[in-house]
């Protein structure tokens, strides 16, 4: 609604973070697509090949994009990968029964791509009340890393911005828009950098 509003307004205006469908402001937003094929593919290369991919039940656009570029690197992965999407509903959504699954050998699941970092501590928080030990029971790698995430053990394996780039990047749209230059449906997509953490464990890809 808030997109649309500025649309409407016909002002200038640019978008930090995802367009709606219909919403042709210029923007400058995640590479989500991209980061998808790249989470999807590391994850693949520590030899996982049953994997859980967690986002929320009412997703944002972007989000659509990074399930695609997951699907997208699997598919172009030489392995035979099964994907199970999980959607989560509530801040302390209940992964209880899928944890306990794990920890019997009743679910093959060997790692999780999450796209929040809040929800990451949720998973953290449960799997410990199971005994199920990250990453040796449970590979994950988040979507974004967050202040709180330097006071999480293991070390989450997570994407970070280079803030000053996007920065440097916002500033540029910004200056050209006042300069009156033609901005409409221009899109700046910024890919994050991977560190790979301790919660990204290789397996025996025969497993």
């Amino acid at each position: 609604a808030i997109q649309s509003e500025f649309q409407d307004a016909k002002g200038p205006s640019i978008i930090c973070g995802s367009p709606f469908k219909g919403i042709a402001l210029p923007s400058i937003d995640m590479d989500f697509r991209a980061l998808g094929r790249h989470a999807a593919g590391a994850i693949i290369a520590k030899g996982h090949s049953h994997i859980g991919f967690i986002s929320g039940k009412e997703p944002f656009p972007g989000d659509a994009k990074l399930l695609e570029g997951f699907r997208e690197g699997i598919s172009g992965s030489s392995r035979n990968v099964n994907l199970r999407v999980i959607r989560y509903s509530s801040p302390r959504h209940s992964y209880t029964s899928f944890f306990k699954r794990i920890a019997t050998d009743r679910d093959s699941t060997t790692a999780l791509f999450i796209d929040c970092p809040y929800q990451l501590l949720n998973l953290h928080g449960q799997a410990a009340k199971i005994g199920l030990e990250i990453p040796d029971d449970l590979s994950i790698v988040c979507l974004q890393g967050t202040d709180f995430l330097n006071y999480i053990s293991p070390y989450p394996s997570r994407y970070e911005f280079n803030t000053k780039e996007m920065a440097r990047k916002v500033h540029q749209e910004i200056e050209s828009t006042v300069r009156g230059d033609s901005r409409r449906k221009h899109r700046v997509l910024v890919l994050p950098e991977f560190y790979e953490g301790q919660t990204l464990k290789s397996i025996n890809a025969d497993s």
